[in-house]
């Protein structure tokens, strides 16, 4: 019989905690859409610059950053969003919410709509973006920034959250895929011995059998 478990079994093996004391962070990402095009920005391709927990250099990006304490969503996207482009939230809403990982970051991702505004995008941190620029919905750039990406297609679909499947490895890829059904794989549990079950829906569960639990 399969037992579903978190995935973070692999953190609790023998009692130790792989992890460490880390803690999952909160951000927004906001769409502002013009003609029918939305803007996005190129991150530096310097990593050091690109100031991206979640490896964002050399992507395209919407507008967005981690959340300062005790600020709401909605504040959050309009600090940013002047930050970074000079322009002038009045209006918006959350419209949904992501569960975004890498081996060294994990991030809870708010998606923002922007229903009014005002201004003109500017390049106001040139260090971190080089440029910002317009795109239609159905032809975006690449590389895109995988927690944008995943914003963009759950606004496409009108969702407030949509699972994803990641590879079955403590890579966890964040490149957004559609939720596909469970299957096999490793995780690799630094010198432990492989644990061989599925990874589905948002790379936090994983399918055991009770014959592979130790």
């Amino acid at each position: 019989m399969e037992v579903l478990y978190a995935m973070y079994i692999y953190t609790k093996v023998k009692g130790k905690n792989m992890l460490g004391d880390r803690k999952v962070g909160a951000g927004v990402g906001v769409i502002i859409i013009k003609n029918g095009k939305v803007l996005l920005g190129h991150r530096n391709i310097d990593p050091a610059k690109a100031d991206s927990a979640l490896n964002g250099a050399g992507t395209w990006t919407l507008p967005g950053g981690k959340l300062d304490f005790g600020e709401s969503f909605e504040a959050g996207a309009a600090r940013e969003v002047l930050e970074e482009t000079g322009i002038v939230l009045k209006k918006a809403k959350v419209i949904c919410v992501n569960n975004d990982m890498v081996p060294t970051a994990h991030f809870v991702t708010l998606g923002v709509l922007v229903e009014e505004w005002e201004g003109q995008p500017q390049i106001r941190e040139p260090d971190e973006i080089t440029e910002w620029r317009w795109f239609d919905l159905n032809n975006l750039p690449k590389p895109m920034f995988p927690p944008s990406g995943k914003i963009l297609e759950n606004y496409r679909q009108e969702k407030f959250y949509i699972q994803y499947c990641f590879t079955p490895n403590l890579s966890l890829n964040p490149s957004p895929k559609p939720l596909c059904p469970a299957r096999a794989g490793h995780l690799s549990l630094s010198g432990e011995k492989n644990i061989v079950g599925s990874v589905c829906g948002e790379g936090n569960q994983i399918l055991l059998s009770d014959s592979e639990r130790s």
